[in-house]
């Protein structure tokens, strides 16, 4: 999603990525990503099509997140996985996030969502969870480097899940 402001697409191997603004899907294209335009909620793709899918920073800013996961899965080929990485609100951390999220432009526009309520969401969307990870264990303001990935949920500001197509 929105894969035109994300230098990491193409490093982390995405093949296609998908963003609702044209002039953004050029800017990936200029990366080396093949685009689509759309939005999560109405994916682009044919059923079953996709191995794999990756929403990084994506699931705040969907109008309807569960719509979103739906779409993902109906893409997904049995067995395929989703990788799903968010600012989780209810870590104490991800709180701190929260409180500042007037000041950020970035995250002006966000609904965030607590690991909790992404886990609801992908049990309804018919999703396996496979595992949790976080990192960012301090306020933002005392961050100097990204702390190493622990297992688990609910500690670390950002999180990130994996889940198989049920």
């Amino acid at each position: 999603m929105a894969c035109g402001a994300d230098p990491t697409a193409m490093p982390l191997g995405v093949e296609v990525g998908l963003d609702p603004i044209a002039g953004m899907l050029g800017l990936a294209q200029s990366r080396g990503v093949a685009v689509a335009r759309g939005v999560a909620e109405a994916l682009p793709f044919a059923d079953r099509s996709l191995d794999y899918g990756l929403m990084v920073a994506a699931l705040s800013f969907l109008d309807d997140p569960a719509a979103g996961l739906r779409e993902a899965r109906r893409v997904l080929r049995p067995g395929g996985e989703l990788v799903i990485g968010f600012i989780d609100c209810d870590a104490p951390c991800g709180r701190a996030y929260l409180e500042r999220q007037g000041e950020s432009p970035f995250f002006q526009g966000a609904g965030f969502l607590g690991a909790a309520e992404v886990a609801r969401l992908l049990a309804n969307a018919d999703f396996r969870e496979c595992g949790w990870v976080q990192t960012l264990f301090s306020p933002p303001e005392a961050l100097t480097r990204i702390d190493a990935l622990r297992p688990g949920r609910g500690a670390g500001a950002f999180a990130l899940v994996r889940a198989a197509r049920g």
